[in-house]
């Protein structure tokens, strides 16, 4: 059963949760203005190669959005035109995203 006020079309929305320890759904366990460390560290890797990891974390200015610096690249790579970036953290490996380089 879904939470009164709530359709099946909202149900799965990110949404802002007032912390009273009922609520349930895709919101971040973290209290307002706060951020969870990971419990092991981030990784990149750009084609298979991993690039090292400078800052993760809040962005600070939207809140549950967050960033990853990354670099510098390695020498190697810098000759290709598109190369994939993939992030993992917690284990969690995220989608590839395609760098163009010029």
């Amino acid at each position: 059963m879904l939470h009164a006020g709530l359709d099946d079309s909202v149900a799965n929305l990110p949404r802002r949760v007032e912390h009273r320890g009922r609520e349930r759904g895709l919101a971040s366990p973290a209290r307002p203005g706060r951020w969870l460390p990971a419990t092991r560290p981030v990784k990149a890797a750009v084609d298979g190669v991993a690039v090292p990891v400078v800052y993760s974390g809040p962005q600070g200015t939207y809140e549950g959005l967050d960033q990853v610096n990354v670099g510098p690249l390695p020498a190697g790579l810098r000759t290709y035109s598109d190369l994939q970036l993939v992030i993992t953290a917690d284990g969690n490996s995220s989608n590839s995203v395609t760098l163009r380089l010029k």
